[in-house]
């Protein structure tokens, strides 16, 4: 599973905006993006 997946889990089981889960995931994939890594998460 991938932060990506957390993320979306965390949002359907928590019942939170629409809008706060894509500021999260935005925020994530430009972290990613800045550490230079492709991918993170438990293989």
């Amino acid at each position: 599973m991938d932060l990506f997946a957390l993320l979306d889990h965390k949002f359907a089981t928590q019942g939170l905006e629409e809008k706060t889960k894509s500021d999260y995931a935005r925020d994530l994939a430009n972290f990613i993006k800045s550490s230079g890594q492709s991918k993170f998460g438990a293989d």
